[in-house]
């Protein structure tokens, strides 16, 4: 086998396998975590979705303000994942946290903590605040028109792939086209 058909097959072997084995789109260690809300009021509910617990593990969520308040227990589900309401109680108007605790999915501990704003008549305390609060890895974003960013990049993955690809047919269109001279000057 010459070295222009084992380029041309090694190259697209080589750009396949890439796609392959590239890190699927939830590599991310923990995502995106979230609260419905970053301003409500006594009595309603809130919705937490939190990344990164141990599959099945219990979480505990509180209202934190001067002193910590069991909101109750969630469940995360087979992937670590944990989503559901809970009632925030009748508190005095002011800023508190909502923070989840369990063990993460590498067996520690695992704390994400959300601020939250109660107010008595929320449509008008909470106008400027934003809609969701969201902690990313440890830093808290307020999302602003842009997608958060989650998963692996591909385009890199992509790039070289179609390089690979490209290479590879060049390599088998220059063969041709070299044996093809060299046939003319013999003839």
């Amino acid at each position: 086998m010459t070295n222009m058909k084992r380029a041309a097959f090694v190259l697209p072997v080589i750009s396949m396998l890439m796609f392959l084995f590239a890190p699927p789109a939830g590599a991310v260690p923990y995502g995106l975590d979230s609260l419905s809300t970053g301003c409500t009021s006594p009595g309603s509910t809130v919705v937490a979705h939190v990344n990164g617990f141990l599959p099945n593990a219990s979480v505990a969520v509180q209202l934190v303000g001067t002193t910590g308040i069991a909101l109750g227990t969630l469940v995360a589900d087979e992937v670590g994942v944990v989503e559901g309401p809970v009632t925030i109680p009748s508190v005095a108007a002011g800023d508190y946290s909502v923070t989840t605790i369990g063990t993460s999915s590498n067996g520690g501990v695992r704390t994400v903590t959300f601020g939250l704003k109660v107010a008595a008549n929320p449509a008008a305390a909470c106008a400027s605040s934003p809609a969701i609060k969201t902690q990313v890895l440890g830093g808290t974003v307020s999302p602003g028109g842009k997608l958060p960013g989650t998963g692996a990049n591909s385009t890199s993955f992509m790039t070289v792939g179609f390089g690979f690809v490209v290479l590879g047919l060049a390599g088998v269109l220059g063969g041709r086209y070299g044996r093809a001279r060299r046939r003319i000057r013999l003839v």
